[in-house]
């Protein structure tokens, strides 16, 4: 009798045991899940911050007007426009240039109280005059894509366009880079990829007056 009351006594301890173990290794786990979502969060906060140090730094006395974030896009319309966050210190205007990794995002084209919408660099049917290097032409978009049409023979060093300044929007603002040039009968099809992005960096600078 005594011993089956000892061996009753061993198999409760040791299943206390067992189960105290478990709870341990579920509650580190539970732990270390909560440690790397902070870690990621804090990451992805550092990283927005970095962000927005980086359009910070853009001159004063280039129009700069105020640092903002994008309120919302639709995936499916994100090509076309977006909308940004307004508030006093932006004082956001029709017209405005809006700037996203310090490279040209798109313009402002209606104010609200407390958001404005941006018409796009890549909007369906956009034209843009720029320039790269010596050369002069229209940045135009098709389904979201930009690319410039020339007849002349193309200087493949010239990999940088920029805004020309030639019409309403001012001039040196980064657009972004060739990626491909492709010629059809006499005429060379150029492809430009834009150096901003809006699902990496939600940050935007705004240009005025």
């Amino acid at each position: 009798m005594k011993r089956s009351i000892i061996y009753i006594i061993s198999c409760i301890l040791l299943m206390s045991i067992i189960y105290i173990k478990d709870i341990c290794i579920n509650t580190n786990l539970q732990i270390k899940t909560i440690q790397v979502s902070l870690d990621n969060e804090l990451n992805r906060k550092l990283k927005d911050y970095n962000n927005l140090l980086s359009e910070h730094n853009l001159p004063k006395e280039a129009g700069y007007k105020c640092i903002t974030k994008i309120k919302t896009y639709k995936i499916n319309d994100y090509y076309n426009h977006i909308l940004i966050f307004n508030n006093k210190k932006c004082n956001l205007k029709k017209n405005d240039i809006i700037l996203n990794n310090n490279c040209f995002l798109g313009t402002i084209t209606d104010v609200k109280q407390n958001y404005a919408k941006v018409k796009l660099l890549t909007s369906n049917n956009n034209e843009i005059s720029v320039k790269s290097g010596n050369y002069y032409g229209i940045l135009k978009t098709k389904n979201g894509k930009l690319y410039l049409e020339q007849y002349e023979k193309y200087n493949t060093s010239q990999k940088i366009i920029y805004t020309s300044g030639l019409a309403n929007i001012p001039g040196d603002i980064l657009i972004g880079q060739v990626s491909n040039v492709s010629t059809i009968k006499d005429k060379n099809i150029i492809t430009v990829e834009p150096c901003n992005n809006i699902f990496k960096n939600p940050y935007v600078s705004v240009i005025g007056d």
